[in-house]
């Protein structure tokens, strides 16, 4: 193996080790961490729906903007469960990285540089696998956003409401 050889490898060897940082960082951080915030909106509006339907029990509902208000709140919240579960499934599929065949690595050993080939071919699996997670964790995100956005309505919503009720009943 030339000098260059070696060099090339050897770069190769701490790209490989950069983009599986890179990997671990998605697999292990960030798809968690939108998971746990997901499970957290889900609380928030499974909270909100049973605070309303609560309210109903004692409160009946008289004029036509207490029904519009609380209708609203309860269905900003019904689209955040649904928006939310949407995430759950986008977030539900990952790539993990590399699973070499044995298949393909009689094909390393045909080649005139078996390291550096395999070491090529490691490291694209690895980019479109970190390609794919962020699409994936991007694509939740924006969902999370829309999520939130969503509560934050509800909840809006539900405080006017019961302000109103409080002082115009």
């Amino acid at each position: 193996m030339t000098e260059k050889e070696q060099g090339y490898e050897n770069n190769l060897k701490l790209h490989q080790t950069e983009l599986r940082a890179r990997l671990n960082i998605n697999l292990n951080t960030d798809m968690p961490e939108q998971i746990k915030i997901m499970k957290t909106i889900l609380w928030v509006n499974f909270l909100v729906i049973a605070l309303a339907l609560q309210f109903l029990k004692s409160n009946p509902l008289e004029d036509i903007i207490e029904i519009s208000m609380f209708s609203s709140s309860l269905l900003g919240s019904v689209f955040a469960i649904i928006t939310i579960l949407c995430a759950f499934l986008r977030n539900k599929y990952s790539k993990g990285g590399v699973w070499l065949e044995i298949d393909v690595m009689k094909r390393y050993d045909e080649s005139d540089t078996p390291t550096i080939t395999a070491l090529e071919h490691i490291n694209n699996v690895l980019i479109r696998a970190i390609k794919f997670n962020n699409e994936a964790i991007t694509s939740t995100a924006k969902l999370l956003t829309q999520s939130n956005w969503l509560s934050l309505f509800s909840i809006a919503i539900m405080l006017f409401f019961a302000i109103y009720k409080s002082f115009f009943s």
